[in-house]
């Protein structure tokens, strides 16, 4: 809205904000696809990031040192691509986590992985609306987050804003980790409704009303 204002010059009588749409049921079906986890990983016993490689946002230099200071014994995958793909693994190299960290690769359906995962890590320092959050939480797989401007902080309302942390701060995304991975936090399933795709259609029904 403030974008609109600023740079398109529209003048609104008033600003209504609707989330994208998320299809649960579609979501939880493909999470249930037939799947089998690499030899290495074992299910509910790594933590999982998707991503584009691109450390200017997503910040995977963050996660990997956050991983390593962990001292967590666990896998850590991230499935994703992009142009920072060689800096990414000299970064693992760095932090000496080569024997724990798995770049599983772009991932046509990621729902199964997600699914399987302990524990969804984001780490970036600006999102949209991030729809891989909403995607982990509705398959029933607690996530933790950077609370980067924006999205997070709406996404983990409530009983869950325990699951965000300050951006940048390596030392506190590590203690989360260690400490969720231990006790996974609960996931607040009703103030996932709002993004499911029967209230958004409801919300438009509003505005045509």
């Amino acid at each position: 809205g403030d974008d609109l204002v600023k740079y398109v010059k529209v003048q609104p009588a008033s600003f209504k904000a609707i989330y994208n749409p998320f299809d649960f049921d579609q979501m939880k079906t493909l999470a249930s696809k037939s799947f089998k986890l690499p030899l290495n990983l074992a299910s509910k016993e790594y933590l999982l990031h998707i991503g584009a490689f691109t450390l200017q946002q997503k910040r995977q230099d963050l996660l990997i040192e956050a991983f390593a200071l962990s001292k967590l014994k666990c896998k850590l995958v991230l499935l994703g691509k992009g142009k920072d793909e060689d800096k990414i693994r000299n970064l693992i190299k760095h932090y000496g986590v080569s024997g724990r960290v798995v770049l599983s690769g772009f991932q046509i359906n990621p729902f199964p992985w997600i699914k399987h995962a302990r524990l969804f890590v984001l780490s970036s320092d600006y999102e949209g609306l991030p729809a891989v959050l909403i995607e982990s939480l509705v398959v029933g797989t607690p996530a933790l987050s950077t609370d980067c401007p924006s999205g997070p902080g709406e996404i983990f309302s409530n009983s869950m804003l325990d699951c965000l942390v300050r951006c940048g701060d390596a030392e506190a995304l590590a203690a989360k980790m260690q400490a969720f991975y231990i006790k996974p936090p609960q996931i607040d399933k009703k103030s996932l409704r709002r993004f499911e795709a029967t209230a958004i259609a409801k919300e438009y029904l509003k505005l045509i009303h």
